[in-house]
Parts: structure tokens; sequence; C-alpha cells
């Protein structure tokens, strides 16, 4: 009986390109990522200081909601999660915060605040990536 041996030939090894692409640890850290509830609050932002200006003084936020409840909010601010923004708001007098989803929020309206309105705390410096004219 007569056995064939077989043989492996080995690969050459894999072709190294010239130059290996340097690692710059202090440029590989953590990111910052700007979500659609971010832009939403600052757009809000952006539009109550604009509309308080016009109007010279204090204004209201309303915001109606999908299943037709309206909110007065004295403070909007995006979180917790991607597609959400938690409002300040009283409720019998006493101070809450409410989750809301952001495809939930069905208008927004700002107005002047009437003497005992509650008020909407807005940024009075100039928010998001541009500068205010």
């Amino acid at each position: 009986m007569s056995r064939a041996h077989l043989h492996e030939v080995p690969l050459p090894p894999p072709e190294k390109p010239e130059r290996e692409r340097q690692r710059r640890p202090e440029f590989e850290g953590p990111t910052l990522t700007v979500g659609a509830a971010s832009v939403w609050v600052a757009d809000l932002q952006r539009a109550a200081a604009d509309f308080a200006r016009r109007h010279g003084g204090s204004i209201m936020l309303a915001l109606e909601l999908g299943d037709g409840r309206r909110l007065v909010a004295r403070e909007v601010r995006a979180g917790p999660g991607e597609g959400f923004v938690t409002l300040r708001h009283t409720v019998d007098g006493e101070e809450r915060e409410l989750g809301v989803r952001m495809d939930r929020i069905a208008a927004v309206e700002l107005a002047p605040a009437a003497g005992d309105a509650e008020r909407f705390t807005y940024r009075r410096a100039d928010v998001g990536f541009g500068s205010g004219a």
C-alpha cells in the first residue's frame, strides 16, 4: 500500500501598509452627541428668549399633549433618554416633573405672562451652536 502525503504550503504573511495609522489616545475619548430632544429644547429656549425680548417681560409656556391635556410649564429640559423631555409644572400648588415623549407633544404656546400666571424660566444667554443676533 502506498500512502500519499499531502503537504501544506504556508501562506505568505499579510502585507502591511507602508505606514500604519498613528493612534492618538487623547483624541479617542468620549464623543459629544446632540440628540433630537436637546435640539428641540434649545430651539424652544431660543424662541422663548426672543418672544420675551419682543414682548418685554415674563412669558408663559403651555404645552398641549396628544391626549388633549394642557400643561403650563415652568421649565423644560432634555431627557431622560433620547426621545423625551422633562417638564416642570405645578399641580394644586405642588411642583412636579413629568417626562414626556416628544412625539406626544401636539402644540406649544408662548404668551405674555399675566399677573399670577406661572412664568416660564428660559435661558437668557445664547443657546445652541450659534450666537443669536
